[in-house]
């Protein structure tokens, strides 16, 4: 559950993100209020020539899932999805690589317009792994 009770809005700081997905339930989705790499110094997705099992869902939540599933197949530091499951920000430690379905809705819901999020006009990373 994310924000029970309370009268949580997309782009809200929360958890030490910013809430860019609530599913009308009592649950949502928040995303890290700056980008874990930057330009120079931009990570693999995973292990470069190994078929990764998994990490094959689209849609809003199955990022956390395809994260396990990369950190299951290639044990490599520093990868995309490694810097997200190590990350502890606002105390909390449960960040994961977002989906090409919720790295899209990020976008739509804090990144075009106002630009909440803090988008730069560079490439990132996805869970989803798809030729």
């Amino acid at each position: 559950m994310i924000g029970f009770g309370q009268n949580l809005a997309i782009g809200d700081t929360y958890q030490g993100g910013i809430i860019f997905y609530l599913d009308g339930n009592g649950g949502g989705l928040i995303a890290a209020p700056t980008d874990q790499a930057t330009v120079n110094d931009f990570p693999e997705w995973g292990c470069i020539g190994t078929a990764i099992l998994g990490a094959d869902g689209l849609i809003l939540g199955t990022g956390a899932q395809n994260t396990i599933d990369i950190e299951n197949g290639c044990t490599t530091s520093g990868t995309a999805a490694d810097i997200c499951s190590n990350l502890i920000l606002g105390g909390f430690s449960d960040w994961f690589l977002p989906s090409i379905g919720e790295l899209e809705t990020m976008y739509l819901n804090i990144g075009s317009g106002s630009n909440i999020g803090n988008f730069v006009s560079t490439k990132y990373w996805s869970s989803t792994e798809k030729d």
